[in-house]
Parts: C-alpha cells; structure tokens; sequence
C-alpha cells in the first residue's frame, strides 16, 4: 500500500492590522517572525514605505499576505513565518511604532484627506493642532503614527487585511513555495524597476504633473507598471543604450545601472518629452478622444514628444486623435485577413504604404537610433499633414 503524502494546506482569512503588529512584536513569545532564512531583507527605499502608508489611510487594498503556521516553534520560538509580505508588514510595523517618517507631498496629501479628523482634535490634541497649522501654512510635515489624529490611527490599527495561512509544511517545502510566488508571474520590468532603491530615473516619473490624468486621457489601464516600463525605455533608446524593440530584461538592466548625467542632445530631449506628457495631461476636451490605446501607440507618442517638433499646446486633442488613426492603420500589417492592407491604405501609393511597413516595424525587433529618428520624422509629417 502506497503511503499517504501530506499536503501543504491553505486557508485564507483576514486580520486587522492591530493583531497582526501585536504577533510581530511577540516574535519571540510564540509570535510570527518577519525574516525566516528563506526571506531576503527589507529593502524598500522610502518613496514606496510612503506609498504603503498612504495605500492605508486611504483604505486601498495593499495585496494578499502569506502566513505559515509552524507545528513547532523556530529558532526565534515563533509559531509562525511570513512567506510572502515581508515588505509590507515591515513597513507597517514601523510606522506604528514611530520608527519610519513619511513626510513631503504624501503627508499633506494625508492630512488634506482626512481633515475632518484634524479639525476634531484640534483644540484638544497639540501635536494635531501643530501639524494642521503647518499644513495651512503649506509647511513642511513630517508624519509619525503617535502625532496621528486618534480617528486615523483607529483605522489604520483596524484595516482588514487579506491573508492566507500555510499549515502542514515542511520548511523546504515552503521554501520552493517561496520561489515559486515570487516568479509564478514573472516581474515585468516596471515592477523589477520600481523596486529599486534610489532609481536614478526615478527622479524624471515624477516631474509628470499628473501621471493618472495623463493616462486616463490615453485610455490607458497601467497594469503592472507598463507605463514605467515603457517611459524609462525611452531613456535608454535615447542615449543609444536599448533598442526600441528591446526586451524587458535590456530595459531593467538599463535602468537599474543608469547612475550618471545624460548629454546635452538627450536631456533637451528628455525635457521636450515631459513638457509635452504634461501638455497632454492638462488638455480639456478629452471625453471627446476615442483612443484605442496600446503600448505601440504610447512608444510612439512619447518618441514624438521627445523628437518631434508638433505644437501639443494648441493641437493637443487632435495629434492624439490622428496618431490613433495612424496605428489603427499599421495593425493592417499584423492581420490574417488577405484584404487587410488594401482595406486601411485604399488610395494610399505603394511608396507611402512601404514607408508604413517600416513603422510598423519600428517596435519590433532591434532597432537602430538613426532608424527610430527617420521612422519618427516620418511620423510627424504625416501627423501634419492630416
């Protein structure tokens, strides 16, 4: 007879964050530990810690928690371990006790939405009261949990969060587990990206005003940070580093090395890109745009901001309107229909549908710098000439 294997179980749950910081600080009481042997260390840099932090008062979903829930108690004498969460409740677990800052646009941004607990202490609470005159004044803030109005720290101690629980494993078990979620959906480069510490590009993202706003006008759902993805790329093609066509793992190399300053060409470049992502976003009249939007049109529009000479300020809405007429034409050269082309480029010269294959072609593979900036040219007349 066949033994019966044991399998790993698991059971989801969920927990106010209050217990869970309770479980933490009694690591060594039978608690849960935050760094068993298989777990890397805390790494991230402060801009996401803010970000988290900011994700809980705004009562934003922060992603589900692995638990396991160990038979016997560890070396530390905890009863269970974090398998996947450990930034996160690292990050939680010293904010609430006072041991992490968030400071800058994110805490007026959390002061600013929940005013109404402000104003509630605000003859009673000094620490409140100090930091609403601050904010009136639009000084600097520095946030810590215990300056916190008590409204708000009751929520963030009583946020709900998604767990699942892992029990009948053994640790080498769930340390192939382990790996297992951590590449089971393999990090596009946005993400690999975003989770660096300090990214020396990171400094350019942010000079975009308003990054949901330009993306809500370009129809454009950002999963897994494609946008950055895609953004920091044009770094690379730029400076002649990656190709246009260039896999993900070219562009988080590229992005994780970039340490030193750009040429004078490329950062007049860099800048004419944000000038005009920033022009996009303020524009009025976007109900009226009708974009079926893909990563090719988004490569294509930020080349154009970067290189091309088109006057954004004043013919926003129909740049846009007519670039999406453009790349609706160059999906003729990917379809199976036999009618395809004659159907998009209908008294079109072959010379002109020729110079289309060629930006159709532009995104894949690996293309040259000098290649991208004729395509682009090519692009931008066509542009102006519609």
């Amino acid at each position: 007879m066949l033994n019966k294997i044991n399998k790993m179980n698991f059971n989801p749950s969920t927990l106010p964050i209050i217990t869970l910081m309770n479980s933490i600080k009694n690591e060594k009481r039978s608690g849960l530990d935050l760094q068993p042997t298989y777990q890397r260390g805390y790494i991230w840099d402060n801009d996401f810690k803010e970000k988290l932090i900011y994700s809980l008062t705004k009562h934003y979903p922060i992603g589900n928690i692995i638990i396991r829930n160990l038979e016997e108690p560890n070396e530390k004498n905890s009863k269970s371990e974090v398998v996947d969460g450990q930034q996160r409740l690292t990050t939680i677990y010293k904010f609430v006790n006072d041991e992490l800052i968030v400071s800058g646009e994110i805490a007026k941004k959390i002061v600013e939405e929940n005013i109404d607990y402000y104003e509630e202490e605000y003859l009673t609470n000094k620490v409140v009261k100090k930091i609403l005159d601050k904010f009136k004044k639009n000084k600097k803030i520095d946030l810590i949990f215990s300056s916190l109005p008590d409204g708000l720290k009751s929520d963030i101690e009583t946020f709900p969060l998604s767990l699942t629980f892992i029990s009948n494993a053994k640790t080498e078990e769930v340390s192939e587990y382990f790996r297992f979620v951590q590449n089971q959906e393999r990090l596009k480069a946005g993400e690999i990206i975003s989770s660096f510490p300090d990214t020396y590009l990171e400094k350019y993202l942010r000079k975009i005003d308003n990054k949901d706003k330009l993306l809500e006008i370009l129809s454009f759902k950002d999963n897994r940070k494609e946008f950055e993805k895609i953004f920091y790329s044009m770094f690379g093609i730029l400076e002649n580093k990656i190709k246009l066509g260039g896999t993900d793992k070219n562009i988080q190399e590229y992005a994780k090395n970039k340490n030193d300053d750009f040429t004078q060409e490329v950062n007049s470049q860099i800048n004419s890109m944000i000038i005009n992502l920033n022009i996009i976003s303020r524009l009025n009249n976007v109900n009226k745009l009708e974009i079926n939007f893909n990563k090719r049109y988004l490569k294509f529009l930020l080349l154009i901001c970067a290189l091309g000479n088109l006057n954004f300020k004043e013919n926003g809405e129909k740049i846009l309107s007519d670039l999406n007429i453009i790349n609706d034409k160059l999906s003729a050269f990917n379809s199976a229909k036999s009618d395809a082309l004659n159907k998009k480029f209908k008294d079109f010269s072959k010379v002109k549908i020729e110079e289309y294959r060629k930006l159709s072609l532009l995104v894949k593979g690996s293309q040259k710098l000098v290649d991208v900036k004729k395509g682009i040219k090519f692009l931008e007349q066509e542009l102006k000439s519609n």
